[in-house]
C-alpha cells in the first residue's frame, strides 16, 4: 500500500504543472464535511500532503479553519483530541496555526474576565498589565453572561487540545509562545475547571524547556522564570482560598523539578518570601498542597548554590550535606506527624523532635514552629495534638537551650492548643488536703520559662504585652487557662526582678483581663489579685489616667479587708430587726410593746405592702438575716404558722426569681428546717396538713426537694440542706412521716452529688488566693467542703432504723427493688447502679439482724443472693457478699442454705460459686461458728480445688488456707488429722501463685473479718475501693468525727438510746502496698510524655510513612519519550463496575500506561468510579472501546507492532515473574470481565497469555489488584519505578541467622518494600548506630553531587561497601545452601509413592481394629 506522501506525488504527477494549484484548492474544498457529518481526518492528511507537494497551493488556512472546528465539536473526552493532537504534530505548519488560534482566543478569554462577573480569585491586574496588554488582540467587552460561559468554555476545550497536543508532539515540531504561556499563567487565577486545565498545560510544557529543542534566549529564559514566580505569589496572596493555593503550589512543583535550566534563581532563592510562603503552605495548606510543599523545600535546599540569611531560612553551603540530610529528616518527620498521624508512629518520633529542637540542630526555628504549629492545629485529631503538646512542655522544662527564639512557636501553636477547656478538665485531681489542675500547673510553668528567659527587662515587658493581646484577642481561651498564664507571667517577671514601671497600653490591657467574663466568684476575685500585682509598681497618677484601673484598685481594697461573718456575734437578733425595721420605713412606738410576733407580723404586712419590693436585690439577704433573727426569738405559741408560711413563701419565691444567688441559697435549709420551723410544722394538726395547700407541709417539702436537686449541680448546697435535715430528723423524729427523707435518701443513693469541674476549679482558686489573702479561704466563699454533707447523709442512714424503722425499711426495699428485677445478662456497667445504693444497702440491712426477724432475714436472703447471681462487677459483688455473710452470721439455721448452695452450685455461674466460698470461709472463720460447719466447708473445697473452671479452681486454692488457718487456731484435730487436707493445704501453699500473688486485691488479701472489719471505716475507706478501677472516697472516718464535733460546738445532742449509730465508726486500715495502689493514686493525671533525655535514639532508625511513595512519580527528570509515553495500552472493554473501572484508572496513571479503554465514557461522572479513580483520569487519555469492536481493534494494532497479552488463565498462560516471562514492551495488555474473563475470540488475538502465581485457594484476585500487579511488572522490567529496600546489616552473621534471612526471604515471596516485624524492629544495627550527620545522602537524582572540599568522610562509604560486599558472599552461600536443600528433597514421584504406600499402611490398621 502506497504511503500518503506517495500517494499525493502521484496524484499530482498525473496533473498539468499549471492546475496543480486548483485541483489541490478544490480538493480541500471538498474536505469540508456535508449534512454535519464528521471531518474525515485522512482527507486532512491528504491535503496537507498535497500542500506540502504543491507549496505554492493555498489552503492550508481553511484546512486549519476545519480542525479549529472539529475541535470546537469535539468532547474533551474522546478519542478525537488525540487524532488531532496527533495530526498537529506530525504536520508542523499547521500545528503552528492551530495552536496561534488557541493563543488568540486564550489570551482573549484572560481579558475578557477582568470585566465579566466570573473574574479573578487572585489580584491579577498588575501581572496583566505588565505581561499580557501588548499581546490582547481586539476583543468586545459587551459581552452577556451566557456569551463569557461559552467563551470559557471553548477556551477550557482548547487548553485540555494544547495538553493531549504536548503530550504526543515531537517537541522539535510544537511549542508554546511566552505569550501563550503568559496567558495560561493568568488563568490560574481563573475559575477553578480553567485554572485546572491551564495548570495541565503548564504541567506538559516544563518538562519540554529540558529539551535541545527549546533554545528560548537569556531574556525570554529570565522572564519566565520571573512570571511564574511572580503568579504563584499572586496565588499565595490568600492562604484561605483552596483552589488557587493548589493551583499555585502544583506549578511550583513543577517548576522546580522538571524545568531544568528554568528553576528559581538563586535570587529568588534568597529572598524571605520564597521560604515564608512555603511554611504558610505546610501551616495551612490541606494535604496535597502540604506534600507538594515537601518535595519544593527538599528541592530548593539542593539547588542552592549561595549562603541564605534570613528571617525564614538559614543555608551555609559549606556544610550542604548536614542541611540536607536534616531537612530530609524534616520533612519525614512532618509527614509521620501532621500527615500519616499514626500514634505509634508519633510517638516513636519524639526522639526525633527533641533533636531537631535542641541547639545543635541546623533546622531554622521558623521551621520548626511551622512543623509543631501544624501538628497542634485543629484539623488534626486530639490524641495526636495531645501527645505532642505534652512532649513539648516536657521538653521545654528539661531543656537548658533560651526559649526566646520559641516565642512565635509558643503563639502560633502552643497557646492556641494549651487553651482549650477539656485538657483543664481531664487534668484536675482533688483530694482532701488539695485540688490542682495539672495541666493548668503545667502551662503556668511554662509560661514562666519563656518570660525567664528572655534577654533582657525591655524583652520580658515586650513578651508581657503580647501574651495579654493574645488573651483579650483570643475568644476561645478557656477563662481557667487565663488565670494560669497570669500566674506564670507574674512568676516569671517576679523571679527576674522585672516587675516594674508600665506602659499605658499595658495598664489597659490588664485592666481589661481584671473584668474578664465568665469567671465565678473565687476565680473572679483571683484575678483581681494577679492583675493588681501587675500594676502595684507603676506611678498612681499614670494608673490613675487609665480606664478601669480605678475599679481595679477598688476590687482589690475589697479583698484585702475582712469581711464580716455571716453572723456578727456582736449584732443582738434585736438589733438585727430595728435595722430591718428601719429600712422597711416601719414606725413604731417606742413605748409599745415590741415582742417577736409583732416584729413577725409587722415585717410580713410589710412585705406584702409593698408588693415583695423591700426583698429585691441586696434586700433579700437582709430579710433573710431578719427572719433568723425572728425564728432564734419567737415561741411557737405566739404567732399562727399561716404567718411564717407567708414570710418564706415571699422568701423563697424572691430566691427563685433571682435565679438562686449562692449566698442566699445556702442560707435557705437553714431557715426552712430550722427548729422553730419544725416545730409549727408539727404543731399543725393532720387534717389541716392534709387539706391545707398554704401550709407548712406543703412548702417546706417542696423546699427541700427543690435545694436537693440543686444540689446535685452544686455541690456546695449539700452540707447546709444535710446537716439542717439530719438535725431535724434526729430532734424530732416525728418529721419523718412529714418531710420526704425516704425521697431524699434514695435520690442521694442514685445520683449523689459530685462536684462539677467548674466548682473544682473554684477549689483550686481559692487555694491560691489563701497565698495572697489568708482570711480569702474556700469556707469563706462555700462553707464546708461537700464530703460534710456525705457524713451528714450517711450519719442519718445509719441511725434511721432505731428512730423510725419503718421508713427505714422501706428505703431498704426501694433500693433492693431495681436491683432484683435485673434481666439477665446484666451488662457489666449499668448507669443507674452506685456504689452508694450498696453501702446504704448494708447499713440498712443490719436492723434486720438487729430485730432478729427470722422471716425478713430469710427473705432479704433470698433477694441478695438472687442479686449476687446475676451482678457481674467485683466491686459490688463484695459489697454484696458481705451483706449476706452477715445475714448468714446471725442467722444459724439458714447457714445450712449456704454450703447447699455451694455443693449444688456446679459450674454453670463460676462467679456466684467463688462468691459462695468466700462467704463460707468467712462464717467458718466466725469464733462461734461450730468445727462441724468448718468441716463441710473444708470438704466442700476439696473437689472445688481441682475445678475445671479457673475461677473456681483458683478462689477454692485462696480460700482453703484460710480455713485451715482458723482450724489449727482453734485446735480442731479432727480436721487437722485429716491427711487429705493436710496434703492439700502443703500443695496449695507450694504453688508460686499463693506465694507471689498476681493482683493484690484478690480474695487472698481483700479478706473480711465479718466481726473486726464491721465498720464505717471500712466500708467506705476500705481497700475493695482501690480495685481498678479505683473508686473515689465518699466519706471518711475524719468526716464522721467532724460532724459529732459540730454537734458539741452547737450545743446539740443526739438523743440517745433510740438514735445510736447500727455500725460502728472503726478506724481505717492502712491500704495494701502495691504498684496498683501507687497507680490508683495518680489515675486522674495526664499520662507525662517521656523525658527527651529517656527517648531512644531513633535519629538512625527506619521511621514508617505513608505519603512518601506519591513523589516519586511527579518528579521525573526531564521530557523521556519512554518514562512519559510507555508504550503500554490497557484494554478494559470487558469490565463493567465502575469501582473497578476507577481502580484500574488509578492504575493506568500511577504505572504510566499510554492510554485506558472502557468500555464507555459514562462511568467517567458516575460517583462510583470517581470516588476510586481520584484525579487519575484528568492525567491519562481514556478511550471508548466496545467489546464487540475489541476483535477487531487488537487486530489493527497488531498491525502496528503491538503484541496482544491478555491476563487470563488457560493451559498456555505463563506465570508473571518467573524466569522467561517478560511482557513485551510494546503491549497492549487486556484484562477480562469479572465473571466470565476473556472470551474466545479476544484469546484468539493474544500472543501471549500471563497469569499471577498464587498459593491460596481462591480462585482468582480482584480485576484491579490483577492489573496493578501486571504493570508493576511490567514498570520493573521495563519502566524506571523506585523499590525501596530496607536491609540491617550485622557485622557477624551466624549460621541462624542466615537461616534466619532465607527464611524471611521466601516467606516474602521475593516482595520488596518496607519490612515490618521482630521485636527489634525500628532498632539501629551495629553498622548503623550513627549519627544524623554521619550518614550518606539517599540516592536521588534531585540531590546535588559532593563537591571538593565538602565535608564528606570516605570512611563511611569504604564501611558500607565492605558490608555490602560481605552480605553478597553470604546471598550466594546461601544460594548454594539452598540449591543443596532441593537437591536432597524428594522427587514428585517418590511423594506419590509415599503417599500411596502411607494410604495402605492405614487401610491396614484400620482392618485390624
Amino acid at each position: 500500500m502506497a504511503s500518503l506522501p506517495g500517494l499525493a506525488t502521484l496524484f499530482l504527477d498525473r496533473i498539468p504543472s499549471e492546475a496543480r494549484e486548483d485541483t489541490v484548492r478544490s480538493f480541500i474544498e471538498s474536505v469540508r464535511p456535508r449534512n454535519r457529518d464528521l471531518l474525515d481526518l485522512s482527507n486532512v492528511k491528504l491535503g496537507l500532503e498535497l500542500l506540502r507537494a504543491c507549496p505554492s497551493a493555498e489552503g492550508l488556512g481553511k484546512l486549519r479553519a476545519l480542525v479549529v472546528e472539529e475541535l470546537d465539536a469535539s468532547d474533551e473526552a474522546s478519542g478525537k483530541l488525540r487524532e488531532i493532537a496527533s495530526l498537529c504534530s506530525e504536520y508542523e505548519n499547521l500545528g503552528r496555526q492551530v495552536v496561534q488560534h488557541i493563543e488568540d482566543d486564550l489570551l482573549m478569554t484572560a481579558h475578557l474576565l477582568r470585566v465579566s462577573d466570573l473574574g479573578y480569585h487572585v489580584p491579577t491586574e498588575d501581572f496583566f498589565d505588565r505581561h499580557v496588554t501588548s499581546s490582547i488582540p481586539v476583543v468586545d467587552e459587551t459581552s452577556s453572561a451566557d456569551d463569557m460561559s461559552h467563551q470559557v468554555s471553548t477556551t477550557i476545550r482548547y487548553v485540555t487540545f494544547l495538553k493531549v497536543l504536548l503530550w504526543h508532539a515531537n517537541e522539535k515540531h510544537i511549542s508554546i509562545s511566552g505569550s501563550m504561556f503568559t496567558g495560561l499563567l493568568v488563568l490560574l487565577g481563573a475559575g477553578p475547571e480553567i485554572a485546572t486545565a491551564s495548570g495541565d498545560v503548564i504541567a506538559a510544557f516544563l518538562p519540554l524547556l529540558e529539551s535541545k529543542y527549546l533554545a528560548y534566549s537569556t531574556e525570554l529564559r529570565d522572564g519566565l522564570i520571573a512570571q511564574i514566580w511572580e503568579r504563584t505569589c499572586d496565588l499565595l496572596s490568600n492562604p484561605s482560598q483552596s483552589e488557587p493555593v493548589g493551583s499555585a503550589f502544583r506549578l511550583w512543583f513543577r517548576w522546580i523539578y522538571q524545568s531544568g535550566g528554568y528553576e528559581p534563581s538563586q535570587d529568588i532563592l534568597q529572598q524571605t518570601q520564597y521560604w515564608s510562603l512555603l511554611q504558610v503552605g505546610l501551616l495551612h495548606g490541606y494535604s496535597e498542597p502540604r506534600k507538594l510543599c515537601l518535595g519544593i523545600l527538599q528541592k530548593s535546599i539542593s539547588i542552592l548554590q549561595t549562603n541564605v540569611q534570613n528571617t525564614h531560612m538559614a543555608f551555609m553551603l559549606q556544610d550542604r550535606r548536614h542541611y540536607e540530610l536534616q531537612y530530609t529528616k524534616y520533612c519525614t518527620l512532618y509527614e509521620m506527624v501532621v500527615l500519616d498521624r499514626y500514634p505509634n508512629q508519633v510517638s516513636a518520633c519524639l526522639g526525633d523532635l527533641s533533636k531537631l529542637m535542641s541547639s545543635t540542630s541546623l533546622i531554622h526555628i521558623s521551621w520548626i514552629t511551622t512543623l509543631l504549629s501544624a501538628a497542634l492545629s485543629s484539623k488534626i485529631q486530639d490524641g495526636i495534638r495531645k501527645m505532642i503538646g505534652l512532649w513539648y512542655i516536657d521538653f521545654t522544662s528539661h531543656s537548658e537551650d533560651g526559649l526566646e527564639s520559641q516565642q512565635a512557636l509558643l503563639f502560633q501553636g502552643i497557646l492556641p492548643w494549651a487553651t482549650q477547656g477539656f485538657l483543664f478538665t481531664q487534668s484536675l485531681v482533688s483530694s482532701r488536703d488539695s485540688t490542682e489542675c495539672l495541666h493548668g500547673q503545667s502551662l503556668c510553668n511554662l509560661i514562666r520559662r519563656f518570660a525567664e528567659s528572655c534577654s533582657s527587662a525591655g524583652k520580658r515587658l515586650e513578651f508581657l504585652r503580647k501574651v495579654l493581646v493574645y488573651i483579650a484577642n483570643d475568644v476561645n481561651v478557656f477563662p481557667y487557662a487565663m488565670l494560669y498564664i497570669l500566674e506564670g507571667l507574674l512568676g516569671g517577671l517576679r523571679s527576674t526582678k522585672s516587675l516594674v514601671f508600665l506602659e499605658i497600653e499595658d495598664l489597659a490591657l490588664v485592666a481589661k483581663m481584671s473584668v474578664r467574663a465568665g469567671l465565678p466568684e473565687v476565680a473572679r476575685d483571683l484575678c483581681t489579685t494577679y492583675c493588681m500585682a501587675f500594676i502595684k509598681e507603676t506611678e498612681k497618677d499614670v494608673r490613675a489616667s487609665v480606664p478601669g484601673v480605678e475599679g481595679l484598685e477598688q476590687r482589690w481594697k475589697k479583698l484585702e479587708s475582712t469581711p464580716p461573718s455571716t453572723h456578727d456575734a456582736n449584732r443582738t437578733d434585736a438589733s438585727l430587726l430595728g435595722n430591718m425595721d428601719q429600712n422597711l420605713d416601719i414606725g413604731i412606738d417606742d413605748h409599745s410593746s415590741r415582742n417577736n410576733a409583732t416584729t413577725m407580723q409587722s415585717c410580713t404586712r410589710r412585705l406584702k405592702a409593698i408588693n415583695y419590693r423591700s426583698v429585691k436585690g441586696d434586700g433579700l439577704l437582709q430579710a433573710l438575716d431578719t427572719l433568723e433573727s425572728t425564728l432564734n426569738s419567737i415561741d411557737v405559741q405566739e404567732i399562727p404558722s399561716s404567718l411564717l408560711y407567708e414570710t418564706l413563701e415571699v422568701l423563697w419565691d424572691e430566691v427563685d426569681t433571682q435565679e438562686y444567688p449562692k449566698a442566699a441559697l445556702m442560707r435557705i435549709p437553714g431557715l426552712a428546717l430550722h427548729p422553730t420551723c419544725i416545730q409549727f410544722l408539727i404543731s399543725e394538726d393532720a387534717p389541716s396538713r392534709e387539706h391545707s395547700p398554704d401550709s407548712l407541709n406543703v412548702l417546706l417539702p417542696r423546699i427541700v426537694e427543690s435545694v436537693h436537686k440543686l444540689s446535685e449541680s452544686r455541690s456546695y448546697l449539700l452540707p447546709p440542706l444535710a446537716q439542717s435535715l439530719r438535725t431535724a430528723c434526729l430532734s424530732y423524729p416525728e418529721v419523718l412521716t412529714i418531710l420526704p427523707v425516704d425521697d431524699f435518701l434514695l435520690r442521694f443513693a442514685n445520683r449523689p452529688p459530685s462536684p462539677r469541674p467548674d466548682f473544682v476549679f473554684e477549689c483550686a482558686a481559692a487555694s491560691k488566693l489563701e497565698m495572697y489573702f489568708p482570711h480569702r479561704s474556700y469556707t469563706l466563699y462555700y462553707g464546708a467542703r461537700e464530703w460534710v454533707g456525705y457524713a451528714c447523709v450517711m450519719d442519718l442512714v445509719n441511725r434511721l432504723p432505731n428512730i423510725n424503722a419503718v421508713t427505714a425499711q422501706e428505703v431498704l426495699n426501694q433500693l433492693v427493688k431495681p436491683w432484683a428485677t435485673q434481666k439477665t445478662p446484666v451488662p457489666q456497667v449499668s448507669k443507674w447502679k452506685t456504689l452508694t445504693q450498696l453501702q446504704m444497702m448494708l447499713i440498712l440491712s443490719e436492723a434486720c439482724i438487729s430485730k432478729g426477724d427470722s422471716v425478713d432475714i430469710s427473705r432479704y436472703l433470698n433477694a441478695f443472693m438472687d442479686i449476687l447471681s446475676k451482678e457481674p462487677w467485683p466491686r459490688y459483688r463484695y459489697l454484696l457478699e458481705w451483706i449476706l455473710a452477715r445475714l448468714y452470721l446471725y442467722s444459724p439455721d439458714d447457714r445450712s442454705l449456704l454450703l447447699d448452695h455451694l455443693g449444688n452450685q456446679g459450674e454453670s455461674n463460676p462467679k456466684l460459686t467463688a462468691s459462695l466460698m468466700r462467704m463460707a470461709v468467712m462464717v467458718a472463720c466466725f469464733p462461734e461458728t461450730p468445727e462441724s460447719f468448718s468441716l463441710q466447708v473444708a470438704t466442700l473445697l476439696v473437689p472445688l480445688c481441682a475445678n475445671g473452671k479457673i475461677q473456681i479452681r483458683h478462689e477454692a486454692h485462696w480460700a482453703f488456707p484460710s480455713v485451715w488457718d482458723h482450724v489449727e487456731t482453734r485446735g480442731w484435730s479432727n480436721i487437722l488429722s485429716n491427711p487429705a487436707f493436710a496434703a492439700l493445704n502443703t500443695h496449695i501453699r507450694s504453688l508460686w501463685r499463693f506465694q507471689t500473688p498476681t493482683s493484690p486485691y484478690n480474695s487472698r488479701s481483700l479478706t473480711l473479718d465479718l466481726v473486726k472489719d464491721h465498720n464505717l471505716a471500712n466500708l467506705f475507706q476500705g481497700d475493695y475501693l482501690r480495685t481498678y478501677p479505683p473508686e473515689r472516697e465518699l466519706v471518711t472516718t475524719a468526716d464522721f468525727e467532724a460532724v459529732w464535733a459540730a454537734d458539741a460546738r452547737n450545743d446539740f445532742a443526739v438523743p440517745q438510746p433510740y438514735a445510736s449509730p447500727l455500725i460502728v465508726l472503726g478506724s481505717p486500715r492502712p491500704p495494701i502496698e502495691s504498684e496498683m495502689a501507687a497507680s490508683s493514686a495518680t489515675a486522674a493525671t495526664l499520662p507525662a510524655p517521656l523525658p527527651s533525655a529517656d527517648l531512644p535514639d531513633a535519629s538512625f532508625a527506619p521511621l514508617q510513612t505513608k505519603s512518601t511513595t506519591w513523589q516519586h512519580f511527579l518528579t521525573p527528570t526531564g521530557p523521556d519519550p519512554a518514562r512519559r509515553h510507555t508504550p503500554l495500552i490497557l484494554v478494559a472493554s470487558l469490565i463493567a463496575n465502575p469501582a473497578n473501572l476507577g481502580g484500574l484508572s488509578r492504575i493506568a496513571e500511577i504505572f504510566g500506561a499510554d492510554s485506558l479503554a472502557l468500555p464507555s465514557l459514562q462511568p467517567l461522572s458516575q460517583p462510583a468510579f470517581t470516588s476510586v479513580a481520584v484525579t487519575s483520569h484528568q492525567h491519562i487519555p481514556i478511550f471508548e472501546l466496545w467489546p464487540a469492536g475489541l476483535p477487531k481493534y487488537l487486530k489493527d494494532k497488531k498491525k502496528e507492532g503491538y503484541s496482544i497479552v491478555c491476563v487470563e488463565q488457560t493451559d498456555r498462560s505463563k506465570v508473571l515473574g518467573e524466569e522467561g516471562t517478560v511482557v513485551p514492551r510494546k503491549s497492549v495488555v487486556v484484562l477480562g470481565s469479572e465473571k466470565g474473563g476473556c472470551p474466545a475470540e479476544v484469546l484468539a488475538e493474544a500472543d501471549l497469555c500471563v497469569e499471577i502465581k498464587q498459593k491460596g485457594v481462591t480462585r482468582s484476585l480482584n480485576v484491579q489488584t490483577a492489573g496493578a500487579v501486571c504493570l508493576f511488572e511490567y514498570q520493573r522490567i521495563w519502566g524506571n519505578i523506585t523499590i525501596t529496600i530496607t536491609i540491617n546489616i550485622n557485622i557477624t552473621p551466624t549460621l541462624a541467622d542466615k537461616k534466619q534471612t532465607q527464611t524471611d526471604t521466601r516467606a516474602r515471596g521475593g516482595q520488596s518494600g518496607h519490612h515490618h516485624g521482630g521485636p527489634d524492629h525500628g532498632k539501629p544495627t551495629a553498622a548503623s548506630d550513627a549519627t544524623m550527620e554521619d550518614v550518606p545522602p539517599p540516592a536521588d537524582s534531585s540531590a546535588s553531587p559532593a563537591k571538593e572540599g565538602e565535608n564528606v568522610d570516605p570512611g563511611v562509604y569504604q564501611e558500607l561497601e565492605a558490608r555490602i560486599s560481605k552480605l553478597e558472599a553470604e546471598t550466594k552461600e546461601l544460594a548454594a545452601e539452598q540449591k543443596e536443600l532441593r537437591a536432597a528433597m524428594p522427587t514428585p514421584e517418590e511423594l506419590k509413592l509415599m503417599q500411596d504406600r502411607m494410604k495402605i499402611l492405614q487401610a491396614e490398621k484400620f482392618e485390624k481394629h
